[in-house]
């Protein structure tokens, strides 16, 4: 049975024959819209980088998208405690700020 892709997914996703531009490389149909794969690609680019240089003992931030359960970012320390920052449509900027309240 073949997957129908929505109309709002990432255009680079519609072609999977082709590496996404964005580095995610994956067999089936991405689930994700365009902002999401821009706030994940942002997380893994950017918002890592700073908590890492930070020195908090963070070793990983990695975005995920639910389906229909919202978005968050799940941040693991380096004795492996993790915790999950919701931030369900929130713009970049509220990202950042959603991810850093509290550390």
């Amino acid at each position: 049975m073949k997957k129908e892709r929505n109309a709002d997914l990432c255009k680079y996703c519609m072609e999977c024959l082709k590496p996404c531009p964005y580095g995610f490389y994956n067999d089936d149909i991405c689930t994700m819209t365009i902002e999401q794969c821009k706030k994940k690609v942002f997380v893994r680019d950017h918002l890592k980088p700073m908590l890492r240089a930070a020195n908090l003992d963070i070793i990983d931030a990695v975005y995920e998208a639910g389906n229909s359960n919202g978005e968050w970012i799940t941040i693991t320390y380096r004795n492996g405690h993790t915790i999950k920052r919701d931030v369900s449509c929130d713009s970049i900027i509220a990202l950042v700020r959603d991810a850093i309240k509290g550390l």
